[in-house]
């Protein structure tokens, strides 16, 4: 929904997810801190709040988290990336969505 609200600014808020990775270390905390995310960080994609049902504040808080939880239980793990990569490169639902469910 936020892609179809503002194409360009939700492109760029995938951007920004993705320069989040290098810098997500596995966690030993429970519950793990955040490591990227910061409200202030995310303020500029506020406007893709009408968008949709999750406001970016909830949406960047979960991406650090699950990317967290992939650091931590599979470090070398890339299917999250993979399929925000996809998704930014604009392909089709069904390549993003048989990437996350394909088991090889």
């Amino acid at each position: 929904m936020k892609k179809v609200g503002d194409k360009k600014l939700t492109l760029e808020l995938v951007k920004e997810f993705l320069k989040m990775l290098p810098n997500l270390r596995i966690s030993k905390e429970f519950p793990p801190k955040f490591q990227e995310f910061s409200k202030e960080r995310f303020s500029i994609y506020e406007p893709l709040n009408s968008f949709g049902e999750y406001s970016v504040e909830f949406l960047a808080a979960i991406f650090d988290l699950i990317m967290i939880q992939e650091k931590t239980n599979y470090p070398n793990g890339t299917i999250n990336r993979k399929l925000f990569e996809a998704f930014l490169a604009e392909k089709d639902i069904f390549s993003i969505v048989s990437g996350a469910t394909f088991r090889g």
